[in-house]
C-alpha cells in the first residue's frame, strides 16, 4: 500500500466546525478536503475532513489551540480500512 492511500479523517458534530477547520488548516498551508462522512463510519448525513496522514500531530495542535470541536479522528485507507485515533 502506498502512503497516498492512507489519510486522516475527522468527523464533526456540526457543519460549522467542519468549515472552521477547513478555513484554519488552509490558512496554515495544510491540505484538507471536506467530504461527506463515508457510510462505513456513519449512515447519517454529515461532513468529514480528509487530511494528509503525516500532518496529524500538527493538526491536533491546531485543533486544540483553535478549540475546534471534532467528533472523532480516524486513519483510513482507500479500501475503507479504519482505525480510530
Amino acid at each position: 500500500m502506498q502512503e497516498k492511500d492512507i489519510y486522516n479523517l475527522f468527523t464533526f458534530h456540526s457543519t460549522h466546525s467542519a468549515l472552521v477547520m477547513e478555513r484554519v488548516l488552509k490558512a496554515e498551508g495544510l491540505g484538507i478536503k471536506i467530504i461527506p462522512v463515508p457510510r462505513v463510519i456513519s449512515s447519517s448525513c454529515g461532513l468529514a475532513a480528509r487530511t494528509f496522514v503525516g500532518d496529524i500531530e500538527n493538526i491536533k495542535t491546531i485543533i486544540q489551540a483553535e478549540e475546534i470541536e471534532i467528533d472523532e479522528c480516524y486513519i483510513m485507507t482507500d479500501n475503507n480500512n479504519i482505525r480510530q485515533v
